[in-house]
């Protein structure tokens, strides 16, 4: 996918996951599974059945922020770090630690070098820096550090317009 449109999808969801936030939800199961495209080329957030207090463990747990398998108090910092992973996927087109289930790796075997060694899924060569980036800094450990959706709004926002003057 061209660099133009992973910056405008990924804006998109960040975007929505900023509303989101916004009215002091959490979404706990942000994955590009997740994330629809309209006919206009508008990415919507959707499936929000897991906005409940308790945390949905999904079929990838490695998906997950590291804290809630550590049994660890959590808050929307979660979303954030499952938005890293749905970026990862949209600049790469692949499922998060796919070399690694294809190794035959089992997902819990994953979850554990996520959780204590943190493990993240590798970018490719060619990636764009600003992007690689902001989903760097969304797996932050530490979920205090993480950005929140308004910072990732503006620092997309950044980028989109660099790239677009780019174009010109």
């Amino acid at each position: 996918m061209e660099l133009v449109l992973q910056v405008k999808y990924a804006l998109h969801a960040a975007k929505g996951m900023r509303h989101l936030h916004r009215i002091h939800r959490m979404h706990r199961d942000l994955k590009c599974d997740n994330l629809l495209i309209n006919v206009n080329g508008i990415v919507k957030v959707a499936d929000l059945g897991c906005t409940k207090i308790a945390p949905k463990i999904d079929d990838n747990p490695v998906r997950t922020a590291p804290e809630i398998f550590r049994g660890e108090a959590y808050n929307g910092a979660v979303d954030v770090y499952s938005y890293g992973n749905t970026l990862w996927e949209i600049i790469t087109a692949k499922i998060p630690y796919f070399e690694k289930f294809d190794r035959g790796m089992m997902a819990g075997e994953i979850l554990e070098q996520v959780v204590r060694c943190d493990l993240r899924p590798e970018f490719p060569v060619l990636c764009n820096d600003d992007l690689k980036k902001v989903a760097e800094s969304c797996w932050n450990g530490n979920p205090l550090v993480r950005p929140t959706f308004e910072d990732i709004v503006q620092t997309l926002q950044g980028i989109w317009l660099t790239i677009r003057a780019d174009e010109m």
